[in-house]
């Protein structure tokens, strides 16, 4: 998959509200996991890619309620609830095309939600702030050892200027 716009400069594009970004994250978690709409939220969310596979090796989307860590959902660039519908779109992705959770993956990961996204016809900007959200928060926490604490506010950095300019810039969200 081609991520076209991942590092490209449009600072005339604005993050979209919040409403408008957890109604993206449903449309396309239904478009493109749609057994994985039974979700929970749970402290004890599997963390890793061996969590989250042998969660699948014993149950089944659908059928079983998926697991979704439930913290820092209060700074993101969907509302709490919606970055639960976030999460669970990103997990099902993981499980549905067998990723794990190196950089590399979640790339990979990254690009499958983007791509759902152009399919649905989101808006540009709904597919940027995504990019910057998955892609831009892996890349930011292997070059700097440590998550975005500000998820608006690295989105909204990202969407002014660039992903590699954000991370680079030694700014610590």
């Amino acid at each position: 998959m081609n991520m076209t716009c991942l590092n490209s400069t449009h600072s005339d594009v604005a993050l979209p509200p919040r409403d408008i970004m957890d109604a993206w994250a449903a449309r396309a978690l239904s478009l493109y996991c749609p057994e994985a709409q039974l979700f929970h939220p749970a402290a004890d969310a599997p963390s890793s890619w061996a969590e989250l596979k042998a969660w699948a090796d014993t149950h089944t989307l659908g059928v079983d309620s998926l697991p979704i860590f439930d913290g820092g959902c209060d700074n993101s660039i969907y509302t709490p609830s919606g970055n639960l519908t976030a999460r669970a779109w990103h997990d099902a992705t993981h499980l549905r095309e067998k990723l794990g959770f190196t950089l590399a993956d979640e790339t990979a990961v990254g690009q499958f939600q983007c791509e759902t996204l152009k399919w649905a016809r989101a808006p540009y900007a709904v597919v940027r702030a995504v990019e910057a959200d998955v892609v831009g928060q892996i890349r930011y926490y292997t070059k700097h050892k440590r998550y975005v604490d500000d998820q608006v506010q690295f989105v909204w950095a990202c969407l002014a200027s660039s992903v590699d300019e954000v991370i680079e810039s030694g700014v610590i969200y």
